[in-house]
């Protein structure tokens, strides 16, 4: 992402003074105009070259049309984008069922609004990627786009394992015969499987945060995850001899801490 600078102040009094050229302390003024113009342009090329981050700029169209103007080295070994083949539509680069969106986006930068958002990219050698991007639109009728993006492909991707894996889990907890929970250290049920549920002759979304000894018989249970979550072990295990509708169960409760601690499958 581009940073935001303040606008520079030029080293003349202000815009105005109008300069008469012919004059020598004019042409002095003028010189050092455009030393500190070509100054601040080699700074600003310096941080858009050297940031890891994905910065480009772009020409909108009357048509909706947006082709690339400038991308920086980031952007290029990216995209795999060759600057001297001259202009190019940024269409050519997003993944298919994102273009409709791109269009969205652009109806609002063509109303001089600033966006973020995300868009999936192909790439020749590295597939399709995931970006998050910011763009400001510039100029006359926002005919320039200015922006700045993030691949969070990798973020993406872990996302989805991860929530893949929590969906193994609950199929996993659906068929085991014996009854499972998931708490959270705060002492309460994030999920039960029908097994639990079905001890209370309850369904296992009424069970969803609510506190341990939410039916009056959880106490012991209670005391011993507090101890849990307050100790160093990731496992342990208690003996308990609930009553539960007037007849008393005989059960030894496995705990197993994860995510940090955070919670713990029983």
């Amino acid at each position: 992402m581009l940073a935001e600078y303040p606008e520079p102040t030029p080293p003349h009094a202000g815009p105005s003074q109008r300069l008469d050229i012919g004059r020598p302390d004019d042409l002095d003024t003028l010189r050092r105009e455009v030393e500190w113009l070509r100054a601040e342009r080699a700074r600003y090329r310096a941080v858009a070259e050297l940031t890891p981050g994905l910065a480009f700029d772009l020409r909108a169209s009357a048509a909706g049309r947006l082709t690339i103007q400038w991308v920086n080295p980031a952007l290029q070994r990216l995209l795999e984008f060759e600057p001297d083949r001259g202009q190019s539509d940024v269409c050519r680069f997003l993944f298919a069922e994102d273009q409709q969106k791109s269009a969205g986006y652009l109806r609002a930068l063509r109303a001089g609004k600033r966006v973020e958002g995300l868009l999936r990219v192909i790439t020749p050698s590295r597939g399709v990627r995931h970006l998050r991007f910011w763009a400001q639109p510039v100029g006359h009728a926002a005919e320039r786009v200015y922006g700045g993006a993030e691949d969070i492909t990798a973020y993406r991707h872990a996302e989805a394992e991860l929530r893949h894996t929590k969906e193994r889990l609950r199929a996993l907890m659906r068929g085991l015969p014996g009854t499972v929970s998931r708490v959270s250290n705060d002492l309460r049920y994030l999920e039960v499987n029908e097994q639990l549920a079905a001890f209370f002759d309850r369904d296992p979304a009424e069970f969803v945060n609510q506190p341990i000894d939410f039916l009056g018989a959880g106490r012991e249970l209670q005391h011993f995850l507090e101890q849990f979550f307050a100790g160093e072990a990731t496992q342990d295990a208690i003996e308990l001899s609930p009553t539960i509708h007037s007849q008393q169960r005989h059960l030894k409760e496995v705990a197993h801490k994860h995510d940090a601690g955070t919670e713990a499958h029983l």
